[in-house]
């Protein structure tokens, strides 16, 4: 009698359990299953939002490409599958996008803290636009923000950072490059880039870079959006 009153509720306690066990492995290997399928499609969003959704999702998929830079990597544009924004705007001809250069603190990120949906958004245009973050890391907290986005920022060292700026703008190519800036020392890179866009965020808009800009947009998410859907440029620029 003493053991049926210790040995039940074990019992029970061990089906529960099993239960329980079965049950999550069964929504992993769905779930796994949905991401694998995703990622022979290229579709990655799809999969960093369930993987975000599901914390053991992540020990059955491969690992999940980040943000990248397919120049700065040494690989091919064929081999990550990199191609480009191509525009027919009126008044300005053909313009062939192939960089998205940014600045980071301010436009990017606040306190040195990117901001919400940031991170997701980069990562959906990263096969269309090889990605350049540029910061004088005025926070300190660049090594952050490259671990998040799975990326390496170019740092600017403190003096005659708006030709600094735009020189990188220059070396890429200003014909195929936008940019996103809004402080002061983006000035020089928004007037360099094929189109240049200031981005007015909780910091501020310095006049420096709105005078400088082709676009104003009111935040970040907005002018990410943009170039996931880049026939607002054309609607925007045309003349």
């Amino acid at each position: 009698m003493l053991i049926d009153v210790v040995m039940r509720p074990l019992a029970m306690s061990c089906l529960s359990l099993a239960i329980t066990f079965i049950s999550t492995m069964i929504i992993v290997a769905r779930d796994s299953s949905f991401a694998k399928e995703q990622l022979a499609r290229n579709d990655i969003s799809e999969v960093l939002d369930l993987s975000l959704r599901s914390p053991i999702l992540p020990l059955f998929v491969p690992s999940l490409p980040r943000c990248y830079n397919p120049r700065a990597s040494g690989l091919s544009d064929d081999s990550v599958g990199f191609e480009m924004i191509e525009l027919n705007i009126p008044g300005r001809g053909v313009i062939q996008l192939e960089h998205l250069v940014t600045d980071v603190n301010g436009t990017l990120a606040l306190d040195g803290k990117l901001l919400e949906g940031v991170g997701r958004a980069l990562l959906r245009i990263s096969d269309r636009l090889s990605i350049h973050l540029l910061t004088a890391d005025t926070h300190g907290r660049q090594q952050f923000i490259d671990e998040q986005l799975g990326m390496k920022a170019t740092r600017i060292p403190a003096g005659d950072e708006v030709q600094k700026k735009a020189d990188l703008v220059r070396n890429l190519g200003s014909e195929g490059v936008v940019a996103f800036g809004q402080g002061a020392n983006d000035e020089g890179m928004l007037r360099e880039a094929e189109i240049g866009i200031a981005v007015n965020s909780p910091e501020g808009l310095a006049i420096e870079a709105l005078q400088a800009a082709d676009l104003v947009l009111p935040d970040i998410q907005i002018a990410l959006a943009l170039l996931e859907n880049p026939m607002r440029l054309v609607a925007s620029l045309r003349r």
